[in-house]
């Protein structure tokens, strides 16, 4: 059995820790009556997304691969993946090494054409220019990724697709160049398509690919590479929310930046010296309860996230964490915490009534000590606050819940949909009978709401395979997982029906069922503390990556089935106290620098939102880790 993935559960502790400076929040709602007024969801802001298919023309695709040229084999794939674009898509074509035969002559490493502009409606036009590609000359990557970049312009969800067969043989290194061109903002990925590579070749491809915040994929011949350039493609349609706000946590309490309740982005550096990052936090209501989380996408590695919030004397409030020793299972990591009136069985008084507060966030599995895991590599996370306002009381209200049997469903007409990659880009479902498909090392994101006394059961069908899938899910190394989260993040209790299994040729179904949405579920054990805010459960299924490398694309089935009626809402304050106004938020220093001595990094925008949980009054803001942002809770 693959090791679970683990969190920590929240602990509450009076005990006085050291002195830390709270997290503070950038983002204020710009009046108290704000505050006390009634809030509604904001609409998602929204830019047509642009794609680049970038294609190698040097001499080395020439050669064949699995009985097939392998230009023929890009050309075809090509060209099939173009055709089934509708005409509104925004699409363009770069070749590179296409025109200067020798590495010594004169601009070998600056070759590289645009064959068609970025537009819609141009099928014409892209066939005819894929059609002409010949083999030729040298491999500048690291030069066509700069071009292609510019082509796309520097607004909106931007993907550069490369298909290639090997390593660059130019300067610029690619490696650097796909780092400083999403360092530079948010909105663009690069995805790579390695055609029969290996060695050094692969391994460069697969940093590009990571540097890029995007997804690598090895095609082998021309059915595998269709395959991985359609669902590229597909991926690369998706909406893409902008706004935002930047932030840079510091590596000392002192120098913590201030934000209030909403969504940040930050980067956290890998384990080791320094890797502490610090923010202070500050309450827009008095009495007010703070759901805090931090969530990372781990990328198919080990890795680990945790968190906890302290007073300004040193009082541990609340610590949590999340961490997967193996590269099975879904792909988000989220560790969150509430602090509150009533958040735990045993709530820190000083916590609830201090009007500031210190966060921490570490790449680790532990906040304090010598972690048994960590990560390896600097990571985008997103920080997300929820401020609740605080209830009159809680008298009648329903007790404490558990999750009911998970109970399996199936049939109904089917809906395709495509699922996000994150929390922030999650599409919003509601009950039914839904299709999709993944790819080995794919997680994809759903969004159900659910109010008060609701809970939801979510069934993951695999139908079966036959033919060439039946053949590359025969060795059994692909698992498939379904996961849930609340809208604090933390994941949200359930009864499984089977939350991850071997992927065979075999038909599998995966299922589980959710807590019913309680207020006082906050006030029991914590491994029942999280589905107590009514709003958006995401629902995450993936599969993990192939031990072979192999891209296949695996159909699957999901029916949700929300039950309940709406039931059990508290009475929350109609009026309550506004807190003392924060400071001024901190300012973000320009990508690449970090204040109060911290190590130089990158900082990638953010989205701030803010809502009311079904109009009970609980301030919801989102943090978002890549380029997305999803319900915090349901309006």
């Amino acid at each position: 059995m693959p090791a679970p993935e683990h969190r920590r559960p929240p602990v509450r502790s009076g005990r006085p820790g050291r002195t830390v400076v709270v997290l503070a929040l950038a983002v204020l709602l710009a009046a108290a009556g704000a505050l006390l007024g009634p809030l509604s969801r904001p609409a998602r802001a929204e830019e047509t997304s642009k794609l680049m298919l970038v294609l190698d023309s040097s001499g080395s695709m020439a050669q064949k691969s699995q009985g097939e040229v392998k230009i023929d084999a890009a050309r075809k794939a090509l060209t099939q993946t173009v055709g089934s674009l509708p005409a509104s898509v925004n699409v363009g074509f770069r070749v590179f090494g296409a025109t200067v035969f020798n590495a010594g002559d004169k601009g070998a490493c600056t070759d590289s054409q645009l064959k068609v502009p970025v537009g819609t409606d141009n099928q014409g036009q892209l066939d005819a220019a894929i059609k002409a590609v010949k083999p030729y000359g040298e491999t500048p990557i690291g030069y066509a990724l700069q071009q292609a970049a510019k082509d796309l312009g520097s607004s909106g969800k931007r993907t550069i697709v490369l298909v290639t067969d090997g390593e660059s043989t130019c300067k610029p290194d690619p490696c650097d160049v796909a780092s400083t061109l999403t360092r530079s903002g948010t909105g663009l990925a690069i995805d790579v398509i390695g055609l029969n590579v290996d060695g050094s070749a692969q391994s460069q491809l697969k940093c590009i690919a990571s540097r890029g915040k995007g997804s690598y994929y090895d095609a082998a011949d021309a059915e595998t590479l269709a395959n991985s350039l359609q669902t590229l493609v597909q991926r690369s349609r998706r909406n893409f929310q902008v706004g935002g706000t930047p932030v840079v946590g510091s590596a000392a309490p002192a120098q913590a930046p201030v934000i209030t309740a909403g969504e940040y982005n930050d980067e956290l550096p890998p384990t080791g010296a320094g890797d502490l990052r610090w923010y202070h936090l500050y309450r827009n209501i008095v009495g007010s309860t703070l759901h805090v989380s931090a969530s990372i996408n781990r990328l198919g590695r080990p890795d680990a996230v945790a968190l906890e919030v302290r007073t300004p004397s040193g009082q541990l409030c609340a610590t949590s964490s999340a961490f997967r020793a193996d590269a099975f299972g879904s792909n988000l990591l989220s560790a969150a915490v509430s602090v509150g009136p009533r958040a735990g069985k045993a709530p820190v008084a000083a916590c609830t009534s201090s009007n500031d507060l210190l966060v921490a966030v570490r790449h680790a599995d532990r906040v304090d000590g010598t972690p048994v895991y960590g990560g390896k590599q600097t990571d985008q996370v997103s920080l997300q606050v929820i401020e609740e306002r605080p209830v009159s009381g809680v008298a009648g209200l329903p007790k404490p819940a558990t999750a009911g049997k998970f109970v399996p469903q199936f049939g109904g007409s089917t809906k395709p949909v495509v699922g996000g990659s994150s929390f922030d880009d999650a599409p919003t479902l509601g009950q039914g009978a839904y299709s999709s498909n993944l790819v080995p090392g794919e997680t994809q994101v759903f969004l159900v709401k659910q109010t008060w006394g609701q809970s939801v059961d979510a069934t993951l069908t695999f139908p079966g395979a036959s033919g060439k899938l039946a053949s590359q899910l025969g060795n059994g190394q692909v698992r498939a997982n379904i996961t849930m989260f609340s809208p604090n993040r933390g994941p949200a209790t359930t009864n499984a029906g089977g939350q991850e299994n071997v992927l065979t040729k075999e038909r599998l179904v995966l299922g589980l069922s959710s807590t019913p949405v309680r207020y006082l579920n906050r006030s029991q054990d914590v491994t029942r503390a999280s589905s107590y805010l009514p709003g958006s459960y995401a629902v995450v299924v993936s599969l993990s990556a192939d031990p072979q490398n192999q891209n296949y694309v695996v159909p699957y089935l999901l029916n949700l089935d929300v039950r309940g009626r709406s039931s059990g809402a508290p009475d929350y304050v109609a009026n309550p106290t506004p807190a003392p106004a924060p400071p001024s938020p901190t300012p973000v220093p320009a990508p690449g620098s970090r204040s109060g001595g911290v190590t130089t990094g990158t900082v990638i925008g953010i989205v701030v939102a803010v809502a009311v949980l079904l109009g009970a009054g609980v301030t919801a803001v989102i943090v978002r880790r890549r380029r997305r942002r999803g319900d915090a809770a349901a309006g």
